[in-house]
């Protein structure tokens, strides 16, 4: 009997597994919240962060809480499920307030002390009050309004020093008047902290809410939630940077224990998804195929861009030359491979057989979220989508099902509305959600929802049959979040990922820096501890041969050592030549191999760094010349710390 983490069981039951990991977790909170004032929670989506926090609450006994959240369908989803309605002894979900987890209200309160009081701020409110913090100032409320007018143009154009400490010092008035008696920050979607103006303010909360030299009346506690712990477009690196304690002079990470996607399902917690990989226009595949062929066989990769100032560099991969008939012949051979290849209602329905055929042939109600890349995307391709569907779902000549209902969520609904598509709205998915609850979703009928982003977090759809991924994505962040929108604690069943734009592979070659290519191995374990279709591995043979796979190819030490210290070529040509051999080494992987050869060959570091080396013989433009020098010197910085950190 094999016991994980947190005392669960291996394969272990469901409930009890589920009810230890929860508890645990909490605690694990608790105890660094206890400790250091500051926790940081990592689970997968469909775990139940928000269930998580909520137990916190009650644990710890916090009553003022601040929940600070990306975007409305998180709050949403949080009050709906939390607030307005509760589940029964039997799991039946009960519309009404008599079993709310907070209070949101002063009247609330007031009827249930005992309970804790919820605020609810957006990331972007936040930021908006923090920048226009001389509204809450009396002196600007008791203002005319032409002094008002004033004291906001002064504000703006604030430009000498004694402006910007007097403009700081009222921001941080402010912030010490908002999380006044406040027991708790709650973070959400913490992953998103360096793009949404949160470190304007957060130095100054860290500063005056935590640490020796916290304000005397501060008693406040910080926690972030996460199932992505990537940083985000602005490099914020969010365990060095927000979720942190110092100890003996040094940050630590405040990150309690992992309890990882594949922990969940060795637990029995979450169910192991079928993945199942197609796609939708062959004849396009193989073009897109075709042309990749002919950049690794034949296209030579250039360098640099040709300016007045600047000649670009041409690096000839040892594939190209003379290789117009290996061409040809993998052209054929990955014509002749397609030609096995499933239509997508064919992969559709091979899916639902694998998950859930009894449920086929009997026509239960089904759920599909299909993800597009943009609204134009959605356009062009949801009808195909629809038509598939219908298929996969009519054999033997039987139709299964009475309906097909396709639901379509946009931000951009002037843009769909002219491309013949009718937006709805979560607010119209939660009632449907509500209805097939009270139906017990005994309905033959199978819903598709398409969007784009607004379903990447927070918001839960409820009983999810699968997802759909048709647009690849450089953001790992996404794939994560998309894909765990099938995937919940409350279901039994098996999730359907059908991936009909191989958005795995497209994720490992934008993999640029160190940190991202361990995220990627973390979703290469993902999508092969999954239960795997045939077809996937099928298809991943084809990609496999022209170089679309996630191949981890990467430069060898000795042709690195040559280049750089023997022909004192720059870093960004060998980043060049390890893009010419369709390797996926990472600008952070050369760097750290520099200076693994540096140390053994008694080079010096300065030697790696130096502007000379840098540029070496490639006369690039000055603005890509101050480009590719400060992306050098991050990457070098960072494989410093890294070794640093190790070395402590």
């Amino acid at each position: 009997m094999a016991r994980l983490k947190y005392g669960a069981i291996k394969n272990g039951d469901r409930a009890e597994n589920f009810r230890l990991v929860r508890e645990g977790t909490a605690n694990d909170i608790v105890d660094m919240l206890t400790k250091h004032e500051i926790a940081l929670m990592i689970r997968p989506t469909g775990f139940g962060k928000t269930f998580t926090m909520i137990r916190l609450c009650e644990l710890a006994k916090y009553k003022k809480i601040i929940y600070l959240y990306p975007t409305d369908v998180i709050k949403t989803s949080i009050i709906d499920d939390y607030h307005n309605s509760y589940l029964d002894e039997n799991n039946k979900r009960v519309h009404n307030k008599s079993g709310r987890k907070f209070n949101l209200t002063s009247e609330e309160q007031l009827d249930r002390p005992d309970l804790p009081t919820l605020i609810f701020c957006s990331y972007s409110k936040m930021l908006r009050d923090w920048n226009e913090a001389y509204k809450f100032t009396s002196k600007f409320k008791q203002a005319t309004e032409t002094k008002q007018a004033k004291y906001i143009d002064d504000w703006k154009n604030a430009e000498t020093e004694k402006q910007k400490s007097s403009k700081l010092s009222i921001q941080r008035s402010w912030i010490k008047e908002r999380l006044k008696d406040v027991d708790l920050l709650i973070i959400d979607e913490a992953h998103m902290v360096g793009a949404n103006g949160f470190m304007e303010y957060w130095p100054h909360i860290r500063q005056q809410f935590m640490g020796p030299n916290k304000i005397k009346e501060s008693r406040l506690h910080v926690v972030g939630a996460t199932a992505t712990p990537l940083r985000t477009a602005s490099d914020i690196d969010i365990e060095k940077e927000v979720f942190y304690y110092n100890y003996g002079g040094k940050k630590r990470s405040a990150r309690i224990r992992d309890f990882t996607i594949t922990d969940c399902w060795e637990a029995n917690i979450l169910p192991r998804p079928y993945y199942i990989k197609g796609v939708l226009d062959k004849q396009k595949e193989m073009q897109k195929i075709e042309e990749k062929l002919r950049e690794n066989l034949i296209t030579p990769t250039t360098i640099g861009k040709a300016t007045s100032k600047a000649s670009e560099v041409k690096i000839i991969s040892n594939y190209s030359i003379n290789k117009e008939q290996e061409f040809t012949r993998e052209v054929r051979a990955m014509q002749s491979a397609f030609e096995k290849i499933k239509g997508p209602a064919d992969i559709i329905r091979s899916g639902i057989e694998s998950v859930n055929r009894n449920g086929l042939d009997s026509g239960e109600y089904m759920r599909f979220i299909v993800f597009y890349q943009d609204t134009n995307s959605m356009i062009q391709y949801h009808e195909s989508i629809n038509e598939a569907f219908r298929e996969a779902l009519t054999y033997d000549g039987i139709q299964r099902y009475s309906r097909v209902n396709p639901i379509y969520l946009v931000s951009n609904k002037e843009r769909a509305t002219s491309g013949g598509i009718e937006a709805s709205s979560i607010e119209k998915i939660s009632k449907r959600t509500e209805y097939l609850e009270k139906i017990n979703y005994s309905i033959n009928e199978i819903d598709i929802i398409h969007c784009i982003d607004m379903l990447n977090m927070g918001y839960h759809v409820g009983m999810v049959t699968g997802v759909v991924i048709n647009r690849s994505t450089g953001s790992e962040i996404k794939y994560y979040q998309q894909i765990g929108r099938c995937m919940s604690v409350k279901s039994n069943q098996t999730p359907l990922i059908i991936d009909f734009d191989n958005a795995d592979a497209e994720l490992f070659k934008r993999a640029i820096d160190s940190l991202r290519r361990q995220a990627m191995e973390r979703i290469r374990e993902f999508t092969t501890e999954c239960k795997v279709a045939p077809e996937t591995l099928q298809l991943n043979s084809i990609y496999s041969r022209v170089k679309l796979s996630v191949s981890m190819d990467e430069l060898p030490e000795d042709l690195i050592e040559y280049y750089y210290f023997d022909r004192k070529s720059p870093i960004y040509f060998i980043d060049g030549i390890a893009k010419a051999l369709k390797c996926n080494e990472s600008l952070d992987s050369i760097v750290e191999k520099l200076l693994s050869i540096a140390a053994s060959n008694n080079y010096s570091d300065s030697d790696v760094v130096d502007d000379n080396y840098v540029i070496g013989e490639i006369r690039l433009s000055q603005k890509l010349k101050r480009k590719m020098l400060d992306k050098i010197s991050k990457a070098v910085s960072k494989v410093k710390q890294e070794k640093e950190e190790m070395a402590d």
